[in-house]
């Protein structure tokens, strides 16, 4: 049954989602968001892929989804593999991409910059993911975690580094979803399996599904 997108629900998402305090939010430069929550037709979470095949063109259709926001003005922001759905009957349409929370209004830029030393890129943003000795806040030295969208293993280098965000650093971290969808999973669930989560709506269950493994440790860290 499809239904309607219609507001069922209205709150900030930084209280609602993100467990900010009404005092940090007061004092750090956080964006505050408006969260609405809408009812559509139902959609499979990535990890109850039914193939390889059907979570490719399931990407592809977030992919396009994502250049439509870019053409009417929006940035995604936190593309990672939590925000792609697939359609849940072979005729619908095979993806999409879905969670606006971090979504802003945006002018379509032009790359004109020179190829990066990706190596020297990468080193300095793991240097910026390593923990620090004292809490993060507004006069920490480096990006701030609120001025750095999205999740972190699927977020740009660039976007690491806190040199901003455009739509090259979202294509970026489509790269890394497919990319890391081929080092989380073992394979699809058993057709039983998935007729049972399709019955329950995809509801999340306690514990991880077996065919769901730890990354290596040389992407772990």
């Amino acid at each position: 049954m499809s239904y309607p997108s219609i507001p069922i629900e209205e709150d900030r998402t930084l209280e609602a989602i993100r467990a900010f305090t009404d005092t940090q939010i007061e004092r750090l430069p956080i964006e505050d968001r408006i969260l609405q929550v809408h009812k559509t037709e139902l959609r499979r979470p990535v990890s109850y892929f039914w193939s390889a095949h059907d979570f490719v063109l399931g990407l592809r259709d977030a992919i396009i989804g994502h250049a439509y926001l870019v053409d009417i003005g929006i940035l995604h922001r936190d593309v990672s593999e939590n925000n792609i759905v697939l359609g849940c009957h072979p005729e619908d349409t095979r993806g999409c991409i879905m969670d606006l929370d971090m979504a802003i209004p945006y002018v379509l830029q032009s790359s004109s910059q020179a190829s990066p030393d990706v190596d020297a890129l990468l080193n300095k943003a793991m240097d910026r993911l390593k923990p620090n000795e004292v809490p993060m806040t507004s006069q920490t030295p480096g990006p701030f975690k609120a001025d750095r969208t999205g999740t972190t293993a699927y977020m740009s280098i660039e976007v690491l580094l806190g040199r901003g965000h455009t739509h090259f650093d979202d294509m970026e971290s489509f790269f890394y979803v497919l990319l890391l969808f081929f080092l989380s999973y073992d394979g699809p669930m058993s057709k039983g399996k998935l007729l049972q989560a399709h019955d329950r709506g995809f509801t999340l269950q306690f514990g991880r599904p077996a065919h769901i493994h730890t990354w290596s440790p040389a992407f772990l860290k």
